[in-house]
């Protein structure tokens, strides 16, 4: 279902005609607007990246069959970094 080629996800399309720019790691969530950090991606591509990596946070079941396996890396890798940050602001406790 979507590909990933050199820095753009896409649904099908054999030239991205429009794209977005996603944040691997959501600005909404602190993500860097950092270069690293950005990919091309077609809006529908955008837009389940952006619905799956809710219901991964969630804890929320899903089909992964569903999604293309761009879709399912990019998603998994965004809900990780949240994570990550987010337990990176707990306090310890020793």
């Amino acid at each position: 279902m979507a590909r990933d080629n050199k820095g753009f996800v896409c649904h099908n399309h054999t030239s991205m005609v429009s794209y977005e720019i996603h944040h691997v790691w959501p600005q909404g969530y602190h993500g860097p607007n950092i270069a690293s950090n950005k990919i091309k991606i077609c809006p529908n591509a955008h837009s389940d990246i952006h619905f799956l990596m809710e219901l991964i946070l969630k804890g929320k079941p899903y089909n992964h069959h569903h999604f293309g396996p761009a879709i399912l890396r990019y998603a998994k890798l965004g809900a990780e970094q949240v994570m990550a940050y987010g337990e990176s602001l707990l306090p310890v406790v020793s």
